[in-house]
């Protein structure tokens, strides 16, 4: 009875207390974000100067060889195609380059959940329409990247949903939502799972979240195409499986653009989706929705600027456009 006393006396002076902890963390938060933007502002200037140097030296090449008075072959075109691959690939292994630094910052925010080595997984994934039908593929991911095959938003409730609402996603528990029939995954044998797959006792999911523990049995229903059937896939790195999910829109706010900078997208409504940042976890009950969300849209708001940069000097571009035409055309004629 004395101990119980004098324990709830010591709790009601520790939070009496000046908030010297508290202070400490948001100073530390501060330094850290102070450190996240002082490293982008300078990779977002010289990203945009090298990206728009590339994508004008690419537009007057063009220019030059369409004012030639003579039929172009390929020894005419080794410059222009020089100068898209710079543009395609110089500036998409930057991009991956920057992300990884900025992975690495999102790795830091998550260090004190990380146990046993169970780091989250981050990617960067985009979508792209063919014959009627939105398709999404994976741009970047901080490690382990798998090869994946691209796959409708249809054979996914994150990206359905997302789609529909434009809003991020999150699911903290993806076995139990199959088997409430909330959640789907064209990776997920979700059938499998609702028949046959045991969700773990809180002790055992305890040991997961604190050791090195893995659950096998859930491995199980991860599958893969294999010709036309569908099989077992066990044997890539640990975080592929996960439990958890975090996925946070890249995207645009129009409010505050103008016509002019608009005018390259169409039609478009409040928001213009550029892509995805996604986080997972091989854990349930992973990502806190109050403070992950907004530390989620941080980063990817820090994403889109380099997206865009890299999108308007190409898909948006005559120049870049009419150059690739060109090259089709001469190389397919040879």
């Amino acid at each position: 009875m004395l101990g119980r006393f004098l324990a709830n006396q010591f709790f009601d002076f520790v939070k009496n207390l000046p908030s010297a902890a508290e202070q400490n963390y948001q100073a530390a938060n501060t330094g850290f974000t102070r450190k996240v933007v002082c490293y982008n502002q300078g990779k977002i200037l010289n990203y945009w100067y090298d990206v728009n140097e590339t994508h004008k030296n690419l537009k007057n090449e063009y220019h030059r060889l369409t004012l030639l008075q003579k039929t172009l072959d390929r020894r005419d075109l080794v410059e222009l195609e020089n100068l898209k691959k710079e543009l395609l690939e110089g500036m998409r292994n930057r991009f991956k380059a920057i992300n990884r630094q900025n992975f690495n910052f999102m790795h830091e925010v998550y260090k004190c959940q990380s146990f046993g080595q169970k780091k989250p997984r981050f990617c960067i994934k985009t979508t792209y329409n063919k014959n009627g039908d939105d398709f999404v593929i994976t741009l970047d991911r901080d490690s382990n990247f798998v090869a994946e095959k691209r796959y409708k938003t249809s054979q996914s409730k994150a990206f359905s949903q997302i789609k529909n609402t434009g809003r991020y996603y999150i699911c903290n528990n993806i076995p139990q939502s199959i088997k409430k029939e909330q959640y789907f995954n064209s990776r997920i044998d979700t059938a499998g799972v609702r028949r046959f797959y045991t969700p773990p006792w809180q002790f055992k999911n305890l040991q997961f979240r604190h050791s090195r523990k893995v659950d096998y049995q859930w491995r199980r229903y991860w599958i893969k195409r294999n010709n036309s059937e569908r099989v077992p896939q066990e044997d890539l790195p640990r975080d592929y499986y996960y439990k958890s999910t975090l996925i946070i829109p890249i995207a645009l706010e129009t409010m505050s653009l103008s016509d002019d900078f608009l005018k390259d997208f169409g039609n478009h409504k409040d928001k213009i989706s550029l892509g995805f940042l996604c986080m997972d976890h091989e854990n349930i009950d992973f990502f806190n929705e109050k403070d992950h969300v907004d530390i989620g849209y941080f980063f990817a708001d820090l994403i889109s600027l380099y997206m865009y940069a890299f999108l308007k000097c190409t898909v948006y571009s005559s120049a870049y456009n009419s150059a690739c035409k060109l090259l089709k055309s001469i190389n397919s004629g040879q």
